[in-house]
């Protein structure tokens, strides 16, 4: 990960939770479908929260406190009929989507993490589409946007999977869980949106398809407009 907190380590089997997340790879062939499951190994695990329990171990790390997300932004619109109009010319390769603000429209061609941002902005430009990035930054000295930060990062990466195209469903049972272990947050700012986070986590259904990643994006993006610097 690019910033870490804490290293979390579980006792019982070694494995750490989300450094596999059960893929359900399904096909349909000559003698009916075939399900198939694929791995998929992330360092995510070093970024999880302490949450409690005796099969867990947290060790302290020094680490940078800041947790950041990109978005880039190709057009604000008055009207809905423009936006879509741009939604259209930028294809299916970024997952964009468009998000109402207030009596205005924004085209967001997606949401990035590292690099991905950058090579996606730069990818526009050379097609002459007009794009900025758009920065979210979580402080993760502050208790309700380090919750946040964990949940976003995690459940970024959960959707994201669905951008391989050998995957057709991501199990969510299991972050799903997680999640709901997290410790109840009942003061600081913004700590309405860690509530409304975990209430959307919970309502998941058990697999997520290929057909809901521009969806969820579109969600991770309205927290993490929340946090825009």
């Amino acid at each position: 990960m690019r910033y870490t907190k804490y290293q979390y380590k579980k006792k019982s089997n070694g494995i750490n939770f989300l450094t596999s997340v059960v893929m359900m790879i399904l096909g349909a062939g000559a003698i009916g479908l075939i399900v198939g499951t694929m791995i998929f190994n992330t360092v995510w695990g070093n970024k999880l929260m302490k949450i409690g329990g005796t099969s867990q171990e947290v060790v302290a790390d020094e680490t940078v406190k800041k947790e950041a997300f990109e978005s880039v932004q190709c057009g604000y619109f008055s009207k809905e009929e423009n936006a879509n109009k741009v939604l259209e010319s930028l294809g299916k390769s970024y997952n964009s989507f468009v998000v109402k603000d207030e009596e205005k429209f924004r085209v967001l061609a997606g949401v990035f993490t590292g690099e991905e941002g950058d090579k996606a902005l730069k990818e526009l430009k050379d097609k002459g589409i007009e794009a900025a990035k758009v920065k979210f930054t979580l402080d993760e000295e502050d208790k309700v946007q380090e919750q946040i930060s964990a949940i976003s990062d995690g459940y970024f990466k959960i959707v994201t999977t669905l951008k391989n195209n050998e995957v057709k469903a991501v199990s969510t049972s299991e972050f799903k869980g997680w999640t709901k272990e997290l410790p109840e947050i009942t003061e600081g700012d913004k700590k309405e949106i860690i509530g409304q986070f975990k209430k959307h986590i919970e309502e998941l259904p058990s697999e997520l398809k290929k057909e809901n990643l521009t969806d969820e994006l579109k969600y991770i993006y309205t927290i993490l407009i929340n946090f825009k610097r």
